[in-house]
């Protein structure tokens, strides 16, 4: 069984569609039945007093399933389901006390009605939600500062960059 994630962005905000590729390859000897794309939610708390101790809590939403019946054995189903961010919490961390980060988790398997611990093939990749998204600016000072400015200001009078630099990366603003 091969199973591949695309994500084009990593941040979003509640409401978006999460612009996302399924392709499962299906080489073993059963059907696969069971596909779900959903977000988990993972809220981590800290204490120091009296003792030093840590609580997970994890939130998973309702997500989507396989669009079709099955995929049988020797096929590749591709597909792009219609996912949107459901009202959470944005990510945010209050250093040393409490952190809430997100992914998107693909879990496939061969029974239809099954849990986590029963899938054959589980994937995470972690993402961003915030409040709103951000107007598109450069990406954050560096080194290269000199440089940017130069790209930047030969990008706004209309000249090609090397680099591909003329795309500017939208941001998330998480307040």
């Amino acid at each position: 069984l091969n199973a591949e994630l695309h994500l084009s962005k990593k941040g979003f905000i509640p409401g978006e569609r999460i612009p996302v590729g399924i392709l499962i390859e299906n080489q073993s000897g059963k059907s696969v039945k069971h596909a779900h794309l959903s977000i988990v939610q993972l809220a981590s708390c800290f204490a120091t007093y009296p003792s030093p101790a840590t609580r997970d809590c994890a939130f998973e939403t309702s997500g989507v399933g396989l669009p079709i019946p099955k995929i049988p054995s020797g096929n590749t189903y591709k597909y792009a389901p219609e996912f949107y961010v459901p009202a959470l919490v944005p990510d945010f961390e209050i250093l040393g006390r409490l952190k809430v980060d997100h992914f998107l988790k693909l879990e496939i398997g061969f029974n239809r009605h099954q849990k986590s611990k029963h899938a054959i093939c589980l994937i995470k990749i972690p993402i961003l939600i915030g409040t709103s998204t951000a107007p598109e600016r450069p990406p954050p000072p560096s080194d290269n500062d000199a440089w940017w400015t130069k790209v930047a200001s030969d990008s706004a009078a209309g000249k090609s960059t090397e680099g591909g630099a003329e795309e500017a990366s939208t941001y998330l603003q998480i307040f």
